[in-house]
């Protein structure tokens, strides 16, 4: 069980949960589908810094592989959108994550939803166990 209020560290460690978290970095996130974490995990953080000229949104599945996800049809679990040129965070609804039954996939697109490919300049930064 994890902790009801989490402190994170400099490392990405949650402070008082012996397995911690892992972080990933995804530099120029488009329209491949990329995995986050095969299998069951949680989702404590993902921040997007957006450096092209349209609004980009990031999509986050709930499945097991990146080739379970046909973008512009199957439904994101998550999504954040971040304006031109700014950065975004995607508020996790508690202190304790979100939950990722199959496994945690994502994407960044043009449209909420969408099925085409933001262009190369999305960074997403996640912090999961």
């Amino acid at each position: 069980t994890f902790p009801q209020t989490q402190t994170v560290d400099a490392n990405g460690n949650i402070l008082g949960n012996a397995t911690g978290c892992s972080k990933a970095n995804f530099p120029n996130l488009a329209a491949t589908v990329t995995t986050v974490k095969t299998g069951p995990g949680i989702l404590y953080a993902l921040y997007v810094l957006n450096t092209t000229a349209a609004t980009c949104f990031v999509q986050v599945f709930d499945l097991a592989t990146a080739a379970a996800v046909t973008l512009g049809t199957t439904v994101p679990d998550e999504q954040i959108s971040c304006l031109t040129v700014a950065a975004a965070f995607l508020p996790i609804p508690s202190t304790i994550g979100v939950n990722f039954s199959k496994g945690i996939q994502i994407a960044s697109t043009t449209a909420v939803g969408g099925g085409s490919g933001s262009a190369w300049g999305v960074y997403v930064y996640a912090l999961y166990a």
